[in-house]
């Protein structure tokens, strides 16, 4: 993550500890790069809800699943794999009653962009479940701002919003769904900050020009394979972490032979 983005801000970190049941509810300009740089800096594990069309294949679900995801399935994906959200919302229910942390990106769709998009009824139905059974569910609004999406060096800010109980916004004039959506769209457009790219450090400096070649091979390689999509980020990140271990494989092997 250090070598990737140039610099994350964080408000309000102290919020990164927050204790009991918490609903962690995002906006989502950049595809499963949001849930990697919010999971990394959260002290306990976080569970996030996924597109459930990433799950289709078998060895598909077999890889994703450790990493503490669970798919949830929308219309677009096909009207018969509708019924496996009583699953997947079943699952969101004990993570939360074992004290939990669930990721849940409010919008349930993805665009480069930090304009917000309509959003859906997801995080409503898991609040509701919790009031049903008596959870003491915390909700939190995170706000994520890029200083671009389609190179690297990323500069990210990550603003924590405080947090707010379940119970709070039971209101008998305003359906719970309508309620939770005002109060988590005026807390994320307010706290939306776009940083802008701050300039890079000498050690950065220094290991990007020792993998520049590697570098650029992987950048011109994973931008044409994600033209016209909004993972750009995610599948570098990903080659890079993955080029990363088998830089040290190769380190590893090559120090025992010398030794």
């Amino acid at each position: 993550m250090y070598f990737f983005c140039n610099a994350i801000y964080i408000n309000n970190k102290q919020l990164l500890t927050t204790k009991g049941p918490l609903l962690l509810v995002a906006n989502h300009p950049n595809s499963f790069f949001d849930a990697i740089i919010i999971a990394s800096f959260f002290k306990r594990k976080v569970f996030c809800l996924a597109r459930g069309d990433a799950f289709t294949k078998p060895w598909h679900r077999l890889l994703l699943s450790p990493f503490s995801m669970i798919p949830i399935y929308r219309l677009s994906e096909g009207k018969e794999n509708l019924t496996q959200n009583y699953n997947s919302f079943e699952a969101c229910n004990q993570v939360l009653a074992n004290n939990g942390i669930l990721l849940i990106f409010i919008e349930g769709i993805c665009k480069n962009t930090h304009h917000l998009m309509p959003f859906k009824k997801g995080a409503a139905r898991i609040v509701q479940d919790c009031i049903h059974k008596n959870i003491p569910l915390q909700i939190m609004p995170i706000a994520l701002g890029y200083s671009n999406f389609f190179e690297n060096l990323v500069t990210v800010n990550m603003s924590l919003n405080p947090v707010f109980s379940a119970c709070s916004i039971l209101n008998n004039k305003e359906p719970l769904y309508k309620k939770l959506n005002n109060m988590v769209h005026l807390s994320i457009t307010s706290s939306i900050n776009i940083p802008t790219q701050k300039n890079t450090s000498i050690l950065k400096k220094i290991l990007h020009f020792i993998f520049k070649p590697l570098s650029y091979i992987l950048q011109f390689v994973v931008k044409k394979a994600t033209k016209n999509t909004v993972f750009f980020h995610s599948i570098l990140f990903a080659s890079y972490f993955l080029c990363a271990i088998l830089l040290i494989f190769i380190c590893i092997i090559i120090l025992f032979f010398i030794s």
